[in-house]
């Protein structure tokens, strides 16, 4: 393990029932160093999370799916993503933020839904070797926010290297947000227009929970509500924080 790299994950009030079933996952098969990004937490999210690893915040975004989508792209949202988009995109597109926080020089993106199976430094392996972004290709590529030729990938797992692009990323962000439904559309498009020096992973390592069974899967991605109820019903005793199991909310959105 090259001694400047960690995992990155955020976190709002809405999804920290998520965490001790994520660290539960991540811990049994990797010792990388964690940074917890705060979308929202409470004061208890923020106990666990300063417990083990390194917490920090980004400064705030206050994104609006009505007010920053038109009526046509957010329909294309929606229809992409189910009805509850307006309820989370802001959180969505403080993710490129989030990584121009990151501390350390290589670091690996994951989504709190994101069940981590086994080691996860193959993955950083092509960063060693100087891709700057690693990425899984989404099996949908038929979009109607696709520009000619432009790629789509899914932004659940993302192993990047510190760099001019993910200042790319960042403002594209500020470019695309009203034209584009989540991160990671702006992530393709950026990927897209500035030709970054990409790996593309297999899709074992983004596993999508609609697609089934994968035991070969490294990184099982229990995207949508579906995907959010499978997770619960998975629980064990190790899952249950008292002070932050409270399922305020579980999304609609199939991302």
């Amino acid at each position: 393990m090259a001694p400047d790299s960690g995992i990155i994950v955020a976190c709002d009030f809405r999804q920290e029932w998520l965490l001790p079933w994520w660290w539960r996952h991540y811990q049994s098969h990797n010792d990388y160093p964690v940074v917890f990004v705060d979308f929202g937490m409470s004061k208890e999210g923020r106990r666990w999370c300063h417990e083990r690893g390194i917490l920090i915040e980004i400064p705030s975004l206050r994104i609006s799916l009505t007010e920053d989508l038109s009526s046509a792209k957010r329909k294309a949202g929606e229809e992409r993503y189910g009805p509850g988009i307006g309820n989370v995109r802001s959180a969505w597109l403080k993710k490129p933020l989030a990584l121009l926080q990151f501390p350390f020089e290589y670091g690996l993106w994951l989504d709190l839904d994101c069940q981590v199976r086994k080691n996860l430094e193959p993955i950083f392996q092509g960063l060693y070797l100087g891709f700057e972004i690693a990425v899984v290709k989404d099996r949908e590529q038929n979009f109607d926010f696709m520009l000619p030729n432009e790629i789509h990938y899914n932004s659940g797992v993302i192993a990047f290297r510190k760099g001019s692009f993910l200042q790319k990323f960042a403002d594209s962000l500020i470019q695309w947000k009203d034209q584009l439904p989540g991160d990671q559309e702006i992530l393709s498009r950026a990927i897209f227009l500035h030709k970054p020096a990409l790996l593309e992973l297999p899709a074992a390592y983004n596993w999508f929970f609609p697609w089934g069974a994968n035991e070969e899967a490294s990184i099982f991605h229990y995207c949508g509500g579906k995907g959010k109820r499978a997770i619960l019903d998975s629980f064990v005793p190790a899952d249950i924080d008292p002070l932050l199991c409270v399922i305020r909310e579980i999304s609609t959105c199939s991302k």
